[in-house]
């Protein structure tokens, strides 16, 4: 793309009519939404708002501590907890804190499984691989009809093989040693056979069968790398078993009829189930995905989950019900493409639980793309009110700008602005916002302002993590300013970088349709 500010003066003049097409051209950013569901081969896929709740629980969590050893399996949690928001020193920390307490636990019980189990785990977290290992060997071998035991052990293993292919394979051939390989497969080989043991011991466990089935995911997919760091022929890797296989399947499907209520649970089955079928590499084409194509069977099965949530929706814990309605909603809307009964259903979830940020963020998405934007404005007026933060006032400006309601936009982006002075969204929508109402080179002047601050924003972002839709409504937007100020020449240029980065893109076809004349 042309650098930030990098510019050469050449001067010509746009006719006021072409001046107004350009300011129509002027939208306000996309507000960007998370991914509505990821996939971990160790948790599987996080539904909803999984990580605010995560967090919810840690703070619920931390009020327990009363620092003392009885912390132990506390501090443990909090760890894992902090892992699945990828926050890795926190993590670390509490686990450090968790060994802290298991050692005076063990000083005085040395041979209690749980225990070692805990002590185990905790060390894990801390990054203690040897000692690690030691303690939850130690646990098998003091109760071997202790299912936890087994389970905490095949999770480790599995860890420790995904980090010798993941962390020496760059891709290429003959990049990981025989060794090395070796060794991998045989941690993956006795994580089988834990897990194995582990449904064995206790069959009517839902976690034992979700935990098999993650194992055979990662199993899956180092096995793949191995066989392309071995250079096996291409068509032998495509057809090796996938992350998401019938095997699999089978297990993560059993664990959520073990576990009947438990809504993430019957999420990941769902998705689980299509993935299975419809994916290739791990991607589907949500788009175009209908779920007529599976499977008669998942057919069958996945509007049986429906039905559960449905079910769980009347749940009297109201956090309950919301939790489900949201899964349903999400279910319902980017995946089935079922958008009236998602909406109801989100709707549902907020009135229950306003807190559920995931569910507010897709009946936002589900209503501007309905075009239902009077409910838009309502949904996203309502969000300011229970949670006010930069988001939800950019939100609440997107959906006057449906309206055409440009004050109200402004006063949306200059409250985004107060909370968060540094956010580059807003700062982009207060560039934008201004070159629409711009008439005169004092108005320019202070888009430009604007848009050099917005620049310096995502500039401080590292290029790896810079979302490509950012960059290009900057560069559109550059290019209409400096098509506003008579500079055609660059204008040109930056619509030109847009088409080099997105080359059907309608507004930068616009842009230069505008300036012909």
């Amino acid at each position: 793309m042309i650098g930030w500010l990098v510019a050469v003066n050449a001067w010509g003049a746009t006719p006021e009519l072409g001046k107004d097409a350009l300011r129509k051209l002027v939208k306000l950013p996309t507000i960007t939404f998370e991914s509505t569901w990821t996939f971990d081969s160790e948790r599987g896929f996080s539904v909803g708002s999984s990580q605010q709740d995560a967090a919810a629980e840690i703070n619920r969590l931390r009020q327990q501590l009363k620092h003392e050893p009885a912390d132990a399996q506390i501090h443990l949690r909090i760890g894992q907890l902090y892992f699945t928001l990828n926050d890795i020193a926190s993590g670390q920390k509490a686990s450090g804190l968790a060994v802290d307490c298991y050692r005076r636990l063990l000083e005085m019980q040395p041979g209690d499984a749980a225990l070692l189990r805990g002590f185990g785990q905790a060390l894990q977290g801390a990054g203690k691989t040897e000692e690690a290992e030691s303690a939850l060997r130690k646990a098998v071998a003091v109760a071997p009809k202790d299912w936890k035991a087994r389970v905490a052990l095949g999770r480790f293993l599995d860890s420790v093989a995904r980090g010798k292919i993941f962390n020496n394979f760059d891709g290429n051939a003959g990049h990981l040693s025989a060794a090395t390989v070796s060794l991998a497969r045989r941690e993956l080989a006795e994580a089988g056979d834990c897990f194995k043991r582990a449904v064995a011991l206790a069959p009517k466990e839902g976690e034992v069968y979700f935990r098999r089935g993650m194992h055979r995911s990662i199993r899956a997919t180092l096995l793949k790398q191995i066989g392309m760091a071995e250079g096996e022929p291409l068509d032998d890797l495509m057809h090796a078993e996938s992350q998401f296989s019938e095997t699999a399947l089978a297990d993560i499907k059993q664990a959520s009829q073990l576990e009947p209520d438990n809504c993430a649970l019957i999420g990941n089955a769902v998705l689980f189930e299509i993935y299975t079928y419809e994916s290739r590499d791990g991607r589907i084409n949500w788009a175009d995905f209908s779920w007529n194509t599976l499977p008669e069977k998942s057919q069958r099965s996945i509007r049986d989950a429906e039905t559960r949530l449905e079910n769980l929706g009347q749940d009297p814990d109201s956090r309950q019900a919301a939790v489900a309605l949201e899964v349903l909603g999400i279910l319902q809307g980017p995946i089935f493409h079922e958008p009236r009964s998602a909406i109801i259903n989100l709707r549902r979830a907020v009135a229950l639980d306003p807190s559920r940020d995931e569910a507010w963020d897709v009946l936002a998405s589900m209503l501007a793309h309905g075009h239902r934007y009077d409910e838009l404005l309502s949904a996203c007026e309502d969000r300011v009110h229970e949670k006010e933060s930069a988001r939800s006032h950019l939100l609440l400006a997107k959906a006057f700008e449906k309206m055409h309601d440009w004050d109200g936009s402004e006063n949306e982006i200059l409250e985004s602005l107060r909370i968060s002075p540094n956010n580059f969204t807003a700062s982009l929508s207060e560039a934008a916002l201004i070159l629409r109402r711009s008439q005169d080179a004092d108005a320019l002047m202070d888009a430009n302002s604007w848009l050099e601050r917005s620049e310096r924003l995502l500039g401080e972002v590292p290029p790896q993590m810079r979302n490509q839709q950012a960059v290009i409504e900057l560069t559109l937007l550059r290019s209409i300013y400096f098509a506003l100020s008579d500079q055609l020449d660059e204008a040109r240029q930056w619509a030109n970088a847009v088409i080099s980065l997105d080359k059907n893109n309608p507004v930068a076809q616009d842009i230069l349709s505008a300036m012909d004349y």
